[in-house]
Parts: structure tokens; C-alpha cells; sequence
């Protein structure tokens, strides 16, 4: 009898056991797909999924969004989703200022094109190792400041990338009718004892003149 007693007691470990095994067997099974963690894609990497771009830095899936997070982590990179291929990345407003390391690669987006819209310029560099690849950039536009009064234009530069500080590297990248225009000189209207205005800016107008 005890030693009918010992061998209970030593099985019911075991067939615990196995019931723990078969609940959560059936627990995994059961459990749906949109109820477990999403696996995280590669760190530092923003993928761009819209192709409008206004310039809010708080849409995510825009190019600007990417950049103002590729700002705020130096080394990452910003792709393009597959839904953009032979698509046009149109900008209605300025992207944000370039001050970090960053890879833009439109590999992932065969034939994916960015466009100034012929009213901006594409990408504006201002610190950092920056390398663009894979992808065409049209349409950029910069225009000069415009001087006041006896004050001369300003340069239009980079209408497709401006590099004012930092370094850029392009790697299987087209460019297409991106254009640069200095902003108009202003006349010279002053009277006696004024003084010209200011000259026009990279994108600026020069201040009015000051009369005497």
C-alpha cells in the first residue's frame, strides 16, 4: 500500500507536466496573429510611404517625417516602401533642413522620382555625411532673394541639393530639369542722404532702403 502511495505521488509531476504542455500548445494555436508583438524593423531605418509631402515633419510616412527623424538619429536611413515604385514623391512645400548623417535610398521603389514641383528645392544639406541613391530628382527649383531697393539679387543654388555645410554623395541618381535663378536687383529709387536697400538673400528679399 505505501509503496503504491510513493508511485502516485511521483507520477502526478508528470502528468502536471504534460497538461502544462498541452494547455499552452493550445493557447499558442488559439491565440490570433494580431494579438502578438510585431517584429521591429531594422533600427534607424524610416520608410517613406506617401507621396505627397506638404513639409509636416508630424506625418508619419512622409519624406519630411523621415528626415526630422533621421535629424534626431545621425547614421540612419530612410527607404522607400514598394507601393512607391515608378511613383513621384511631389513636394507642395520645402523639406526639412538635412543636419545629420543619413543614408536616402530609393532602392527598395525601382524608379521613384522626388519632385521640387517647380516651386522648391529638393534637399538642403547643412551638416552631416549624406548619401543619396538610387532614385531621380526633378522639377527642384531655388530662387534667389530679390534686392531692395539698389541692393542685387541673391543666388539661387542647388535646385535639386543644396550642400552649405556637411558632405553628399549620390550613387545612381538622376537629375531632370531641376533649375537655380539669382533673384532680381533692385532699382535704385533713393533721394538724397537714403541709403540702398539690402541685397536679396539665398531665398530672402533685401530689406527696404532707409531714407535720409
Amino acid at each position: 500500500m505505501g509503496l503504491d502511495r510513493q508511485r502516485e505521488k511521483r507520477s502526478r509531476p508528470v502528468g502536471h507536466g504534460r497538461r502544462l504542455a498541452q494547455w499552452l500548445v493550445l493557447f499558442t494555436a488559439l491565440t490570433p496573429i494580431g494579438h502578438l508583438a510585431a517584429a521591429p524593423g531594422p533600427s534607424g531605418t524610416y520608410v517613406v510611404t506617401q507621396a505627397s509631402d506638404g513639409g509636416n515633419t508630424g506625418a508619419a510616412g512622409t519624406l519630411s517625417w523621415a528626415i526630422a527623424q533621421a535629424n534626431a538619429n545621425p547614421g540612419s536611413t530612410i527607404a522607400f516602401a514598394s507601393s512607391l515604385a515608378s511613383q513621384t514623391v511631389t513636394l507642395s512645400a520645402p523639406l526639412p533642413v538635412i543636419s545629420s548623417s543619413v543614408t536616402i535610398d530609393g532602392s527598395g521603389a525601382a524608379g521613384l522620382t522626388i519632385s521640387g514641383n517647380n516651386q522648391n528645392r529638393v534637399f538642403f544639406v547643412n551638416g552631416g555625411r549624406v548619401t543619396v541613391a538610387n532614385l531621380t530628382i526633378a522639377n527642384g527649383s531655388a530662387q534667389g532673394g530679390a534686392g531692395a531697393s539698389g541692393g542685387g539679387g541673391g543666388m539661387g543654388a542647388g535646385g535639386a541639393i543644396f550642400v552649405n555645410a556637411g558632405a553628399v554623395a549620390v550613387s545612381n541618381v538622376s537629375f531632370a530639369n531641376n533649375t537655380a535663378a539669382g533673384g532680381a536687383g533692385g532699382n535704385v529709387t533713393r533721394g538724397p542722404g537714403s541709403s540702398g536697400g539690402g541685397g536679396g538673400g539665398l531665398g530672402g528679399a533685401g530689406g527696404r532702403p532707409m531714407d535720409g
